[in-house]
Order: C-alpha cells, then sequence, then structure tokens
C-alpha cells in the first residue's frame, strides 16, 4: 500500500517529487502518487520515470535500461533536466 502520509510529507518538502519504474509508468506507483496528491489538493511537480506505455522490444536488461534512460545516468539527466526547466528557485 502507499504511504500517503510520506508522500504528502515530500510535498510539502520539496519542489520535485520523483518516481521511477522498472516497468511501464501507466498504473505504477508514480500513477498511484499522482492520484492520492490530486485527490488531496496537493500541488507538486511530479516527475514520472519509466518505460512508456506501449510495445518495446526486449533485449538484454541493461542495454534496455541505457537505450531508455533509465540507467544511473539517464535517470539523473533527466531529474537534472526538470529541476532545470520547470522549478521555480
Amino acid at each position: 500500500p502507499l504511504d500517503t502520509n510520506a508522500v504528502e510529507l515530500a510535498a510539502k518538502q520539496h519542489k520535485l517529487i520523483v518516481t521511477i519504474e522498472d516497468n511501464a509508468i501507466a498504473g505504477g506507483a508514480g500513477s498511484a502518487v499522482s492520484e492520492h496528491l490530486n485527490k488531496e489538493n496537493v500541488t507538486v511537480n511530479l516527475l514520472q520515470i519509466g518505460f512508456p506505455d506501449e510495445l518495446i522490444k526486449h533485449g538484454d536488461p541493461g542495454e534496455m535500461l541505457t537505450d531508455w534512460n533509465l540507467d544511473k545516468t539517464g535517470i539523473m539527466q533527466t531529474i537534472k533536466n526538470r529541476m532545470n526547466t520547470s522549478i521555480a528557485p
């Protein structure tokens, strides 16, 4: 189950909440976080990282993560890009 108290606390204390899926974004933990925040009328920047909800070419897990920017480097760059473009100081 989703720790709703932790989600609400994170939304109050941070400008950005990031969820990372090792599967499709749709229907994952990030979706649950988004639904809860919406239900509680809490506004915060939310970045959901994961595979798109589409048919993807399967292969070596490490290569797939790199190809979809879901490896360490890709995740960090995605977060940095979001922080630099959409979050006011």
